[in-house]
């Protein structure tokens, strides 16, 4: 089975998908990082419509791994794209910055009807787990799974705990 990983926005996200990809290695046949292109031009941004569009060329048999705007950059192909990865593990999603940043990540959201587990953080500050909470009831999301952990930082640098919530649901 191959895993796509789809990081966050800024750069410095980099080195942290890079270190879960090599904890997917133990896991997974194929493990594929989506470098957005943005890194590479300097822009602020990702632009979801091109990242989306990448990830609906590559997706084949999968899963999808997300972080923060990542998640956004899955559920536009998803919704949009209409791409049917076999399930998806979204960490950090942005619902309240999503919001700030007029992306319409709640939009995408309502299409998702792929099985999926979401971890967030209880303060996490790009959306609380209870505001991600609330926000799957609201848009009636139910083949998914959500998982509360500490924190506040929206970092997510606790591997092991990520690795055994993803182990677990796998």
């Amino acid at each position: 089975m191959k895993i796509i990983l789809l990081p966050g926005n800024s750069p410095v996200n980099r080195d942290w998908i890079e270190k879960l990809e090599i904890i997917f290695k133990k896991s997974f046949d194929k493990v594929e990082i989506q470098y957005y292109k943005h890194w590479h031009t300097g822009e602020d941004m990702v632009d979801i419509e091109y990242e989306s569009r990448e990830l609906s060329r590559r997706i084949g048999k999968s899963i999808i791994f997300a972080k923060s705007i990542g998640v956004g950059v899955a559920l536009k192909a998803i919704s949009d794209l209409k791409i049917k990865p076999d399930n998806c593990i979204f960490v950090g999603t942005p619902i309240m910055w999503c919001r700030g940043k007029n992306i319409p990540i709640e939009k995408w959201l309502k299409k998702l009807n792929i099985p999926s587990l979401f971890i967030q953080q209880n303060e996490d500050p790009t959306a609380s787990f209870e505001i991600l909470k609330e926000s799957l009831r609201k848009n009636n999301i139910k083949n998914c799974e959500i998982k509360c952990i500490n924190g506040n930082d929206h970092m997510y640098n606790n591997f092991e705990e990520l690795e055994e919530l993803i182990r677990a649901y796998i």
